[in-house]
């Protein structure tokens, strides 16, 4: 099983990310997709996934809810991260 879709990343799992990452392998996850919202999310999704390298994957974009009027410059810059992860 793979989970697609967790924002692992996210401050509610600050304090308990190991045990949540345990419990998910316990249960049968094989890996997990750690989606980025927004330039700054890279980072943050980024910095998980070398934590957890093989089981956590970073999935970055911009999320529609995320477009402003700077999405060009924003998703230029995510697409740099991306660049950079080859």
């Amino acid at each position: 099983m793979i989970d697609t879709h967790c924002h692992l990343d996210g401050e509610e799992f600050k304090d308990d990310l190991a045990d949540v990452i345990a419990r998910a392998g316990a249960a049968g996850v094989e890996a997990i997709g750690v989606p980025g919202i927004d330039v700054k999310s890279c980072e943050t999704v980024l910095a998980l996934c070398r934590q957890y390298p093989g089981y956590c994957y970073p999935m970055l974009g911009l999320h529609p809810e995320e477009v402003r009027a700077d999405w060009e410059d924003s998703l230029g810059t995510v697409l740099s991260e991306i660049t950079a992860l080859r």
